[in-house]
């Protein structure tokens, strides 16, 4: 898995996992992803990584995100993660992270177009 910095002088960061098999390039705005998306998300410190975690456990719910890394792992591979941008504040993050949902888009969020993100909600409230 590729190493990704976390700059101290920057508390939040929105992250994408990308499916290594479905190359781009894929542009959303100003953002050029290198493969297709399938997950975003808004994190601190080490919060990118706790999907990949999460995809280990046995037991617990299966979300569709869950799925989709089990699914990329039996074909021995790994999602690709990239923080996309930082922000001082939680709230720009917050925001920043629903436009691009909503740019992208999700089969499983009914506020937004069809996409290949598996995001069940908008965005989460801290």
């Amino acid at each position: 898995m590729q190493e990704i910095p976390l700059y101290k002088d920057t508390r939040f960061y929105i992250y994408v996992y990308m499916d290594p098999r479905k190359e781009g390039p894929f542009q959303y705005g100003d953002i050029t992803l290198p493969y297709e998306p399938f997950y975003l998300g808004k994190g601190t410190k080490y919060r990118h990584l706790e999907h990949l975690y999460e995809s280990k456990l046995k037991n617990g719910q299966q979300s569709p995100k869950v799925a989709k890394i089990r699914k990329l792992q039996k074909l021995n591979l790994e999602p690709i993660i990239e923080i996309v941008r930082y922000f001082d504040i939680e709230e720009d993050a917050l925001e920043f992270e629903k436009e691009m949902i909503k740019e992208i888009g999700s089969n499983f969020t009914e506020e937004v177009k069809d996409g290949p993100l598996v995001n069940l909600v908008l965005n989460v409230v801290p």
